[in-house]
């Protein structure tokens, strides 16, 4: 998804975000690939981890202030996928390990840095264009709240980022063509900068439909 991104660049020849060091417990494990990554969050706020699908991310979940945490990975991963690592401060803006292959007998460690040196400037947001394309699934969500919010589309037991709306604002979102093709129901909800998350409405969500949603104040 297009989204405001940094991303972590090379120090001295090494990767100080991601660090796929040898694993012995790995690898007697019948020679697999990583299902969990760790997050060493030094920073005085939680952060958000996700996984960049292309079109989306995936929510991997929450490394609290000054903390580690092991996460799960999706399960459908294969050996030598390519995956990059989103997180997000409390706060800020989001952070990118950039693209990392999974390997046999490794595991996976993603560093969050305590500083802004080093980043690459994040790319513009591209605008859904009007009217929309035919086909294009899209919602617009009002922000009445004093803080921005995150919108996640719940399918299954992923949750995925369609996008961020700014305090006291409205934004069209683009849904994934991936996340529409057949009928079945959807939970949009929400998550407002520094709280919890919010939840709102199921919906019969079909490709070609647009939603209106106002984001609740409590």
């Amino acid at each position: 998804m297009n989204r405001m991104t940094q991303r972590f660049v090379m120090a001295s020849g090494v990767v100080v975000a991601a660090l796929a060091a040898f694993s012995p417990a790995a690898a007697q494990d019948g020679n697999a690939i990583p299902r969990t990554v760790t997050v060493f969050n030094d920073r005085p706020v939680p952060v958000v981890v996700y996984l960049d699908q292309g079109e989306f991310d995936t929510r991997l979940g929450t490394v609290p202030a000054r903390s580690t945490e092991v996460l799960n990975l999706p399960e459908y991963l294969n050996e030598d996928a390519s995956v990059d690592v989103i997180v997000h401060p409390e706060g800020g803006e989001d952070l990118s390990a950039g693209p990392i292959t999974l390997e046999v007998g490794k595991k996976l460690e993603v560093l969050v840095p305590t500083d802004e040196d080093g980043y690459i400037p994040p790319p513009r947001e591209k605008a859904i264009p009007e009217p929309a394309a035919e086909g294009t699934t899209t919602v617009t969500v009002e922000n009445v709240r004093d803080q921005q919010v995150t919108v996640f589309l719940e399918r299954g037991l992923l949750d995925v980022r369609v996008g961020v709306v700014p305090p006291h604002q409205e934004e069209t979102l683009s849904i994934p063509s991936s996340l529409t093709g057949d009928a079945k129901d959807v939970e949009i909800f929400f998550h407002p900068e520094g709280g919890s998350d919010m939840i709102n409405h199921v919906f019969d969500l079909k490709a070609g439909e647009h939603l209106v949603i106002e984001v609740p104040t409590h």
